[in-house]
């Protein structure tokens, strides 16, 4: 803090060292020099709009100011205000420059805006200094201007609004309507600061518990601070919250830059009990001053050590009640013997060392009592705990005790549960040596008010408890129009209530109606200038939850969906919502869904779904979803069911609503028919084809698939049949409502125009002047072009390349028709040739038998004849043996010569009719080839 404020001083110090030695005639030069040189030396962007320099109004001192001074943040707190002011004032010592001792004597913040976040990486976004290493490049010194010296004599804050936001440790704090003051000579060594504050409204929350709640914070002190050793003594101090009046003494110092030493004692200047109940809101109301009370209070603490990276001061904290009793004059009932003993030790140094001893705390409200102890040693090693809850709240009678003019409570809560042991034998499962057992019921609660955003009744809670688990027996509850009915077992709840880790559960969750608008609107009123208040925001998913319903819903409102018989398994675990086959009846459909809902990171949350849709209806699509309005506006002209499988992942803005350049999807749409009706996209189509049966058109047997990324949605090709004609439909649509589709369309003759029909009448006639009669097709192609937006669309149509394909479907036709009669030609010629190859085939064959048969009969006769001519030699023989040898010798010679000539006769006879076929071979083939 002190290097900040240095080095802020010192900033300041140049930025007006270079107005006072430059006057007004170059403000603007000025300006713009400035907010380099101031920019360059931060991790963040420094603006103002104007700087005022005066003598008269800060006469004799000269008034500097800047206005509309903001300081936002760069990289992670990109966007992020860290500080903005209405005006940043200094009043300087105008003789001072001339004397080289420049001296800034005072220092205005009006209606500053400070705030302050620690990420849960532990990275903040007021570490916006650059270091001195990093600063900006050296130049030789070459200023002979006067010296800078800071004598700061007075600081005022006006009307600042302080907001410190840390997600590390989960905790918040706010002032509002915050004025500080002080006075000193912070040109001394040794100086008296004069410190007076006031807060108007002051709050703290930590892990979603408010502590401190809209109360009023005041301070005064006169401080001795050594500028030397930056050692800062306290002398009279009061702070006062609410009613309570607080000393502290003490001193604080700063030897460095890096620590910070704590010797402080504070306690409470009152002893009456009355000035601690201001703290507790129900009982700090407009008629407290009227309040009855008695009792007495000791209030103490005090906080020693040393601040750093690694340390913290050691702070204690004591608080005893003794017969406190409080009573409104103009009620019935009071409360009394208030008996409170507590003591806290935070060991800064060794965190172990760390205790928690309430060894009382008992009062009874309207006659029923309540107790209550809790002590707690070694809170990190291995916490130790014995405590007990005991007692009876019974709500109507509260009205009794303190005011409820805006609120109305009755029903009962009874709560009988203590536990002893160590935390080691939860996390090991030693349950018999840790003891836990009560019970806690809640009956026939109702609470209502303006404070709430809706009644909240409690029918009945039971819990039991026991060191293994709590048996939820029942939860059955009304938050505004909903009901709620759950039970079942919850694990690791000790752990969970002490040291924050994950509770575990399974549970039945049903409900027979939830109004999710309801329970989801911000209502809280605490965000300036919000307009809708019914407004649904981001529901965080607590990250130390691990729950799985096994859920049963009869009836579900979301934003403009009324959701019916949800069934299935919900997951709630790390943050997110996980949907496990949840099946749900909607929009006259049914769906299947599984997913997440994710805020692991609540500044970006995100959705990642896989859903199947079946036959939703359309008009009730586009009523129920922004997103079906922006993605597909043509929808809210169309009608009919359709079924979609998709697969969708979205960030999630403030409102729950998808960021739509963030979706990225894939799915499928099915729909056996669409009904258009008053599209101006489909009035101009046609208008463009001069057919009034495209103006409303069904579009029947669509199965289309499709993508979403960077803010459209692409549809790849598909067939379907629009109106009269086929069309194949591609192209892509984004959400700022462009698009950019191709329509093919297969129009019937009859339904494309006399123009159109006419063009192709004289082209079939030209064909049919040459002797072709070509049969025209009965359809005629179209190509759209539509661009422009749903609200202004554009339509172009390539009429010339759709007159140019029907002439070249006609050409081809002609074509055809010749190949047609050419073939014909070549089959009828083929024909006559294969008949006159089988006729010369047919005539060689009967000439080569012919031919064979003529040698043979010679052959057999020449044979007949020689056998004849042996037989009469040897008869002439007579029975001469000799003769008789001779002659059948020679009739042997005879006819084996006879038999040779037969054989020479065929072997003739077969070439002859060889060469016949072979010549009729060669002439069959050279037919074959015509």
């Amino acid at each position: 803090m002190k290097k900040f404020l240095k080095i802020f001083l010192i900033v300041v110090v140049v930025l007006f060292a270079v107005i006072i030695s430059i006057p007004i005639i170059f403000k603007s030069q000025i300006m713009k020099k400035v907010k380099d040189v101031v920019n360059k030396s931060v991790y963040a962007k420094v603006e103002w709009t104007d700087v005022s320099i005066s003598l008269l109004s800060g006469f004799p001192d000269l008034k500097v100011g800047l206005k509309d001074l903001s300081v936002v943040g760069i990289n992670n707190f990109e966007g992020d205000t860290l500080v903005a002011f209405d005006q940043f004032i200094l009043k300087l010592d105008l003789i001072s420059a001339f004397s080289g001792d420049i001296q800034i004597k005072s220092m205005i913040l009006d209606h500053p805006v400070i705030n302050a976040i620690t990420l849960k990486d532990g990275s903040v976004n007021y570490d916006i200094m650059i270091p001195d290493t990093m600063a900006v490049p050296e130049v030789a010194d070459t200023d002979t201007s006067a010296a800078m010296v800071i004598k700061l004599k007075n600081f005022d804050v006006r009307d600042a609004r302080i907001y410190y936001t840390d997600y590390e440790g989960d905790m918040s704090a706010s002032l509002e309507g915050f004025n500080f003051q002080m006075s000193g000579d912070m040109s001394e060594d040794f100086t008296d600061l004069v410190i007076t504050s006031t807060t108007s409204t002051f709050g703290f929350t930590m892990e979603g518990m408010k502590y401190i709640n809209k109360a009023k914070l005041d301070m005064n002190s006169v401080i001795k601070a050594d500028l030397v050793k930056f050692i800062f003594t306290f002398g009279k101090t009061d702070i006062k919250l609410n009613d309570i009046i607080m000393g502290m003494e003490g001193t604080f110092g700063m030897p460095n830059d890096t620590d910070m030493d704590f010797n402080i004692r504070f306690f409470s200047r009152e002893t009456a009990f009355k000035t601690l109940l201001s703290m507790v809101p129900a009982v700090y109301t407009k008629d407290f001053a009227g309040l009855k009370s008695s009792g007495k209070l000791v209030l103490e603490g005090s906080a020693i050590g040393t601040y750093n990276d690694k340390q913290l001061p050691t702070v204690n904290l004591t608080l005893q009640v003794t017969d406190g009793y409080f009573a409104y004059p103009d009620l019935p009932k009071s409360v009394e013997n208030v008996n409170i003993d507590m003591k806290l030790l935070y060991d800064g140094v060794v965190e172990d060392n760390t205790k928690v001893d309430i060894n009382k705390f008992h009062l009874e409200v309207a006659g029923n009592p309540f107790d209550m102890q809790l002590h707690i040693i070694t809170p990190m090693s291995d916490m130790q705990m014995n405590g007990m809850f005991k007692g009876r709240i019974d709500l109507a009678s509260l009205a009794d005790v303190v005011p409820m003019e805006d609120a109305l409570m009755s029903g009962t809560i009874n709560a009988d549960i203590s536990f002893m042991g160590k935390m080691s034998d939860i996390d090991n499962e030693n349950y018999e040596a840790f003891k836990a057992d009560g019970l806690l019921e809640v009956m026939n609660v109702k609470v209502s008010g303006k404070d709430l955003p809706m009644p909240v009744t409690i029918e009945k809670t039971s819990m039991y408890f026991s060191p293994q688990f709590v048996d939820l027996k029942a939860f059955d509850a009304k938050l505004g129009k909903s009901d709620i009915h759950m039970n079942g077992k919850l694990e690791n709840f000790i752990p969970y209530v002490f040291k924050n880790e994950t509770i575990k559960g399974s549970l039945n969750f049903s409900s027979n109606y939830l109004d999710l608008n309801e329970l989801m609107a911000d209502t809280t009123g605490e965000v300036a200038a919000v307009e809708d208040t019914s407004a649904m925001t981001v529901v965080e998913v607590p990250k130390n939850i691990d729950f799985v319903l096994q859920s049963d819903l009869k009836k579900v409102l979301y934003d403009n969906l009324t959701i019916d018989n949800i069934l299935g398994k919900l997951i709630v675990k790390d943050g997110k919502v996980i949907m496990d086959k949840l099946s749900m009846n909607m929009l006259q459909g049914s769906m299947l869904v599984s997913g997440q809902y994710n805020t692991q990171d609540i500044k970006t949350p995100m959705v990642d779904l896989d859903m199947s849709i079946k036959n939703i209806d359309i008009p009730s699509a586009f009523n129920a979803f922004n997103t079906v309005k922006k993605m597909a506006p043509i929808a809210e002209n169309m009608k009919g069911k359709i079924s979609s499988d998709l697969k969708f992942i979205s960030n999630l803005d403030s409102s729950m609503m998808p960021v739509y350049s963030s979706i990225v999807g894939y799915g499928k749409l099915v729909t056996d028919e669409i009904v258009i009706a008053n599209s101006p996209t489909f009035e101009k189509i046609a208008s463009t084809l001069k057919n009034d049966k495209f103006k409303n058109v069904k579009i029947q047997d669509v199965n289309a698939s499709f993508e979403i990324k960077n803010g459209r949605v692409y549809v790849k090709p598909f067939d379907t049949k629009l109106g009269p004609a086929k069309a194949n439909i591609g192209g892509d649509q984004g959400i700022d409502q462009t698009m950019n589709y191709f329509m093919n369309l297969s129009i019937p003759r009859a339904e494309f125009g006399s123009a159109a029909n006419d063009v192709l009448d004289g082209l079939a006639k030209q064909a049919s002047s040459k002797g072709f009669d070509i049969k025209q097709s009965d359809e005629v192609n179209v190509q759209l072009n539509i661009t422009g937006t749903f609200t202004d669309p554009k339509i172009g149509m390539n009429i010339k390349e759709s007159m140019a394909k029907a002439k070249t479907e006609i050409k081809e036709a002609v074509q055809e028709k010749v190949k047609e009669e050419v073939q014909k030609v070549k089959e009828d010629v083929k024909e006559k040739a294969n008949a006159e190859i089988d006729k010369i085939m047919k005539d060689a064959e009967e000439q080569a038998t012919n031919v064979r048969s003529a040698a043979k009969d010679a052959g057999e006769k020449l044979i007949g004849e020689a056998n004849l001519q042996g037989k009469n030699l040897v008869k002439e023989a007579g029975s001469n043996p000799l003769k008789k040898v001779a002659a059948e010798k020679t009739a042997a010679g005879l006819t084996k010569k006879t038999q040779q000539n037969a054989a020479t006769l065929n072997k003739e006879a077969d070439a002859k009719a060889k060469a016949i076929l072979d010549t009729a071979q060669k002439k069959a083939d050279a037919l074959k080839g015509l």
